[in-house]
């Protein structure tokens, strides 16, 4: 069977055969061939392309048959009489047939108008946190099929307040009002498609929810603030566990990876990185990289959760272009060696950050911007369109 009479549809057969074998070969080969040497998350992207375009197909067949049009539409008689094929035919033919019978020939903008890339969320239960996967949830071409929302028996500021440390408890509730002056509203207000539910701290790596995870099938793990993915998760979606971590890699590694730089005067090194997951803790390829936008008077909480806000902006449209992250050039490592353990964190160290500020450090990396960030070059994955709208028209 060629191509062309793998077009032929009839609808009288039952709605849930698949595309022929030999169709589909040829299809998965096409992908494969497509993806080439361009590294082992082309490939894998060329799979999950693959299975969308056969999802895509067989929703197609389905809307056809529930408006009750029959298409007979042999080799024979598109051969030898082309002419007895009507228009309706023919367009319903390319319309419901087009991921398998002519795929490379249909623009891949028009394929994107189709696809639903459903995900899972693994992040934690702040209000940082649910901005960002409620954002998800409103997303375009997005199905956001359960978060894991991990919580923590007892917060900083709880613990700040148990041990009298003043310096921190101020600086932990200025960041508090600051969250909530930029997320509450946007949290409160719009409507949770993320379909949540809250887990203890560290059991998403537990056979329970590992179970769970698996049954639901979702194409790609997204991550944010959630515990250390292990194994069996972290094999059983090698390549497809997608994590966004506060600070620029490879600059600033362990934690505080924004706060330190802000301490140390150098408010070029705040940012974002978006990884691959691996074995290791924030040393998965980078996929693509933000710095923070610092404007006149701001403080340190204006500049972090400003950020966060354009990480809501991106993250999602990094998952919708899945399937085009071929390898990028990655950063080399820096010569100074910048990694922060959480003892390293004393009451000296944020009153030296809220100094920097009042000593005017925001207004003197704006006069030297622009040679400042030249020194400190980050990932740009050159298909992320970080001006893409999000949401929905009715939302």
């Amino acid at each position: 069977m060629d191509v062309l009479e793998a077009a032929a549809v009839n609808l009288d057969n039952p709605i849930g055969d698949r595309v022929p074998e030999s169709v589909r070969g040829d299809v998965v080969g096409i992908a494969d061939t497509a993806a080439g040497d361009l590294g082992p998350h082309v490939a894998l992207g060329c799979d999950l392309e693959c299975r969308r375009r056969e999802r895509t197909y067989l929703n197609s067949v389905r809307e056809v048959h529930r408006s009750g049009v029959q298409v007979e539409m042999v080799e024979s008689r598109a051969h030898s009489s082309p002419e007895v094929v009507t228009p309706l035919e023919r367009w319903i033919h390319y319309s419901t047939l087009y991921c398998h019978a002519i795929i490379g020939i249909i623009p891949q903008f028009i394929l994107s108008c189709f696809m639903t890339t459903d995900i899972i969320i693994l992040t934690a239960n702040s209000l940082r946190h649910s901005y960002l996967r409620q954002t998800f949830g409103l997303a375009d071409n997005i199905e956001v099929v359960k978060s894991y929302c991990e919580s923590k028996s007892g917060s900083l500021l709880e613990e700040a307040r148990k041990n009298g440390e003043q310096v921190r408890i101020d600086h932990l509730e200025r960041r508090a009002r600051s969250e909530h002056d930029y997320f509450a509203h946007f949290v409160n207000t719009t409507p949770d498609r993320s379909n949540p539910i809250e887990i203890p701290y560290g059991d998403i790596n537990e056979q329970q929810y590992y179970e769970e995870i698996t049954d639901l099938e979702p194409d790609l793990l997204v991550v944010y603030g959630s515990s250390i993915i292990r194994d069996p998760l972290l094999s059983e979606y090698d390549g497809r566990i997608l994590n966004v971590h506060l600070g620029l890699s490879p600059y600033y590694r362990g934690t505080g990876t924004n706060f330190w730089p802000l301490v140390n005067g150098e408010p070029e090194y705040v940012g974002a990185t978006f990884m691959y997951i691996d074995e290791g803790v924030d040393t998965g390829e980078i996929i693509h990289q933000l710095r923070a936008r610092v404007h006149p008077y701001d403080g340190p909480h204006d500049i972090g959760n400003r950020l966060i806000a354009d990480v809501g902006q991106v993250y999602p449209e990094i998952v919708r272009r899945f399937d085009d992250l071929h390898h990028v050039s990655q950063i080399d490592e820096p010569n100074n060696d910048h990694y922060y353990k959480s003892s390293d964190y004393n009451p000296d160290a944020t009153a030296q950050l809220y100094e920097n500020f009042a000593d005017g450090m925001v207004e003197e990396y704006l006069q030297s911007e622009e040679e400042r960030v030249a020194e400190v070059p980050i990932v740009k994955h050159p298909v992320i369109d970080e001006e893409k709208p999000l949401t929905h028209s009715d939302v």
